[in-house]
């Protein structure tokens, strides 16, 4: 999985998180496109058990669930549906595939909603950089940027280049929020949101079996929970 810059490759570092980062690694960019259909996939698999859970009234449910941002809450409206629906048995094994749901579209996160980036010294790979932390360095950075202009607009040469050395140690200092992904890192979490999405899947046919055949539906039910375990 990712590392932090440093513990890939030691300074000095060429970064660019401008516009074109993504076209510079057209094969991790397309791998991580990837990633976040998977997630998709994996969310549309999750959402799908809501209509054995409501018996066939999930209209209200879906779009509640939809109008939700943050994973734990979308898991734990499904789970109060499953709690009130299933037994104890097949509550236990809901929980267990949630819980790899949950964890997997993780890997989602940071591919959609971080800066991607480039770094011309690691060029196998993409850069991830939460925007929290690019916006607290750019707080700290704006003062320093405010001195290095009146230094310029007063022909400071030393005040110019003490400035430089500022942002350059402001820099360095938050290094290690910078995260790389090569492409094993993104073939990795795409297995997982797979993974994910096939016990979903599972769960929702053993589901269909309970009604029809229940000693079908304990079959498959513990090899989907021998599979969770490994």
């Amino acid at each position: 999985m990712p590392h932090p810059i440093t513990s890939v490759r030691q300074p000095p570092y060429t970064l660019d998180f401008g516009r074109d980062a993504g076209k510079k690694v057209p094969e991790l960019a397309s791998l991580a496109l990837n990633i976040i259909g998977a997630a998709s996939m994996a969310d549309a698999d999750f959402l799908r058990l809501v209509a054995p859970f409501t018996h066939g009234r999930s209209a209200p449910v879906i779009e509640f669930f939809l109008s939700l941002r943050n994973e734990g809450p979308k898991v734990a409206v499904i789970e109060a549906l499953a709690a009130a629906s299933l037994s104890k048995e097949r509550f236990d094994l809901f929980k267990a595939v949630a819980k790899q749901y949950s964890t997997a579209v993780k890997h989602r996160q940071p591919i959609a909603h971080w800066l991607w980036g480039h770094c011309i010294e690691i060029p196998d790979a993409l850069l991830l950089l939460n925007p929290k932390d690019w916006l607290e360095e750019r707080a700290l950075a704006d003062p320093i940027y405010v001195k290095a202009y009146r230094a310029y607009q007063n022909g400071d040469a030393d005040a110019l280049k003490s400035c430089a050395t500022e942002l350059y140690e402001l820099s360095a200092s938050r290094f290690d929020c910078v995260q790389v992904y090569r492409k094993k890192d993104f073939q990795t979490a795409e297995k997982i949101l797979w993974q994910a999405s096939k016990s979903l899947k599972d769960f929702h046919i053993i589901l269909g079996w309970d009604l029809s055949d229940r000693a079908q539906g304990d079959e498959l039910a513990k090899k989907l929970a021998a599979e969770l375990e490994t």
